[in-house]
């Protein structure tokens, strides 16, 4: 994920899409979506972001008071039992503005 996160905050400059191909992609630290980019697999069955390895603590994917952000074609998938009692989530979109999610599966909490 730190080439995921490097990715995005260059393409935020530049207001492009990143774009992930096809494979599963072992994901062990937070991913963080900022304004006027996004994160585009090539199909909900095709790219799947898996966190099942990734410690407690922590959302998954995460964007708070951005614009003009999208999540699309890819599967988010984690094995722990987080959710609201511990306030972790696998996608978290707060305060943001022009933020959309399209064709994304979400397994686990």
């Amino acid at each position: 994920s730190p080439a995921i996160n490097a990715a995005l905050t260059y393409a935020a400059t530049v207001g492009q899409v990143v774009q992930l191909p096809p494979g599963t992609f072992s994901v062990i630290e937070q991913i963080s979506v900022p304004s006027n980019t996004g994160l585009r697999g090539a199909g909900r069955r095709q790219t799947i972001l898996d966190f099942s390895l990734a410690p407690a603590g922590f959302s998954r994917i995460v964007s708070s008071g951005t614009t003009g952000i999208t999540l699309s074609e890819f599967t988010a998938k984690d094995g722990w039992a987080g959710g609201a009692a511990s306030n972790e989530y696998l996608i978290v979109l707060s305060t943001c503005i022009d933020a959309r999610v399209e064709r994304v599966m979400v397994i686990g909490s």
